[in-house]
């Protein structure tokens, strides 16, 4: 009987593989900050600051995809969305680092809605982990409506007075919970959500992988045996 040649079975068994992988791969999706939907009752006049939400995005590798908030533009607005790297001094501080920019966008509806964009990477990295606070800033007329939240851990924001390049690091005090402070942690709870996508073959394939490997392991002994 003839054997089949190990390297066209190990060819069939990667080949079947990746078929596997690509097809039952799964996507997790995250999101930080809070309901964009949701009309808050203030609006800022802090022209050309910038902004960090007080959460980070969960543990893992993601990529930032988009963002959606519920703004009300006062003319022609600018906004842009940030990543930052975020570390806790334990001294009351955290050194945060631009990680990230997307791209600009203008929103020119004179109405209160809903927006939402993709992040559009232009400078650094798009990916996010555990260590990650997603931030935005205007570059003209403020645009994200906010309420007072009372609660660092429900939307708290750190306030950054001047627009942020790529690399920028700055320390910011995060136990001073003050209504209006910049360079400070706030109360503000601002309409502003961020979105992250992980793909992630399923355990299953691997095994699947594994199998095949083992198989092709097999066949190259049986051929061996019967030389």
């Amino acid at each position: 009987m003839k054997i089949i040649s190990p390297k066209i079975l190990l060819a069939s068994l990667i080949l079947f593989a990746g078929f596997g992988l690509s097809a039952t791969a799964y996507s997790s999706t995250v999101t930080v900050g809070n309901d964009p939907t949701f009309e808050a009752g203030g609006l800022d006049g802090c022209t050309n600051c910038g902004y960090i939400v007080g959460q980070t995005f969960p543990a893992g590798n993601y990529t930032v995809t988009s963002y959606s908030f519920f703004g009300f533009p006062q003319g022609d607005s600018d906004i842009q969305p940030l990543l930052f790297s975020g570390v806790n001094n334990g001294n009351g501080t955290t050194t945060f680092t631009v990680t990230g920019i997307g791209a600009d966008q203008t929103v020119f509806n004179n109405g209160n809605t809903e927006y939402t964009f993709a992040f559009d990477l232009q400078s650094g990295s798009a990916q996010a982990n555990g260590n990650t606070y997603f931030g935005f800033q205007n570059l003209s007329d403020s645009i994200v409506t906010f309420n007072y939240s009372g609660n660092s851990s429900n939307g708290g924001t750190f306030l950054l007075p001047n627009d942020q390049g790529p690399g920028g690091s700055f320390t910011l005090h995060n136990t001073s919970f003050d209504t209006d402070q910049q360079n400070d942690l706030n109360d503000r709870a601002y309409s502003i959500q961020a979105t992250a996508v992980s793909t992630t073959p399923e355990p299953s394939n691997i095994v699947l992988l594994g199998t095949g490997l083992l198989g092709v392991i097999g066949a190259g002994r049986r051929k061996l045996f019967k030389a």
